[in-house]
């Protein structure tokens, strides 16, 4: 639990180390650990640091090798404004997904440009619904086989 609030309100929201030390106070925490100010100034600093590490390990060992491909999954969503979603089909890596007002071939390319044009992965195929933007994503943008989701009821 510590961690879990030292890392959402301390991290990731730039609650400061007294006001936390403050509430694990109120809620009767510090009898079981040690939550001190100075203590949960360096359990935040560790944890950005950790953060960081981790995302520097994950671009090293997260290359692409030579020839190797992946298969993707393109789709929107709509819950408000069109949600642009794309996601490596065998992990489930997320690749995008965003809220855009339209969803043109022009604003998926956008999109995709950010990770695409750097990863050097190469792209068996795209799995996708009908939509004509994404279509055109997938043989023009990718230059990949675009294979359309069947509906069985």
């Amino acid at each position: 639990m510590v961690l879990g609030v030292v890392y959402y309100f301390g991290v990731k929201h730039g609650v400061g180390a007294e006001s936390l030390s403050e509430f694990f106070t109120a809620i009767h925490v510090d009898a079981h650990v040690g939550v001190s100010a100075s203590s949960l100034r360096l359990l935040k600093r560790k944890m950005r640091d950790a953060i960081i590490a981790y995302e520097v390990a994950q671009q090293e060992h997260c290359q692409p090798k030579e020839g190797q491909g992946i298969c993707v999954g393109g789709d929107e969503t709509f819950f408000g404004l069109p949600i642009l979603v794309m996601l490596e089909l065998a992990s489930g890596f997320i690749f995008t997904e965003v809220e855009r007002p339209n969803r043109t071939y022009a604003t998926w390319q956008v999109q995709i440009q950010q990770w695409w044009t750097r990863c050097g992965w190469h792209f068996h195929f795209m799995v996708s619904d009908g939509a004509p933007a994404l279509i055109k994503l997938a043989v023009s943008g990718l230059g990949c086989v675009r294979l359309r989701l069947c509906q069985c009821f």
